[in-house]
């Protein structure tokens, strides 16, 4: 058995996993930071039309 300190699908595979997680972190926060700020702004622009 050979001594193979990093196995080159594991390598691709954990990039593959950071690829993913990079992406989908931020696509994520935005939609919940753009979903928050509908929210907060919904009701200031009712009461402003009053």
């Amino acid at each position: 058995m050979e001594d193979k300190p990093l196995s080159p699908k594991w390598f691709i595979q954990a990039m593959a996993l950071l690829a993913v997680a990079g992406m989908t972190i931020p696509l994520v926060a935005g939609v919940a930071g753009f979903i928050k700020d509908e929210i907060m702004r919904s009701p200031s622009v009712e009461r402003a039309k009053q």
